[in-house]
């Protein structure tokens, strides 16, 4: 499949995250979040999070396209911090994929615990970055 066709596969799978997702109640403090709890500033920046990784689809002789299973919406900065977690704390990046397959099967945006949880995890991972920027930095 052409880049320009995935593109576009992946702009229609993030509009219909986008509208189930999205609601006009959805808010947390007159700001819409990603689902890493960050505020959302342009919508348009949002990017599409592979759970499982399109390498590993590709691998697996599997599609490895964007589908509503396989996302996360997330600001770029999340997307990237995301990433880093990947390689300096791959437990806690795996709980966050975890917690994107929860959000997934609901369906709906995020209920109270699926919240909770959502700030545990960024708190938990505020620190590893925290830590991690430290180190670089020494």
């Amino acid at each position: 499949m052409g880049m320009r066709k995935k593109q576009e596969i992946k702009k229609q799978v993030k509009e219909m995250m986008l509208n189930i997702y999205y609601s006009p109640d959805n808010k947390i403090s007159n700001k819409y979040v990603d689902w890493m709890g960050y505020p959302i500033d342009n919508f348009d920046d949002l990017t599409y999070h592979h759970i499982t990784k399109a390498s590993t689809l590709r691998n697996r002789s599997k599609d490895d396209k964007a589908t509503l299973q396989n996302g996360a919406l997330l600001c770029d900065s999340s997307h990237q911090n995301l990433h880093i977690l990947e390689q300096i704390e791959p437990e806690l990046y795996d709980l966050w994929n975890n917690l994107f397959i929860i959000i997934n099967k609901s369906r709906n945006y995020p209920d109270e615990d699926t919240l909770n949880m959502i700030s545990a995890l960024q708190k938990a991972t505020e620190k590893k970055l925290n830590e991690f920027n430290q180190k670089r930095h020494i």
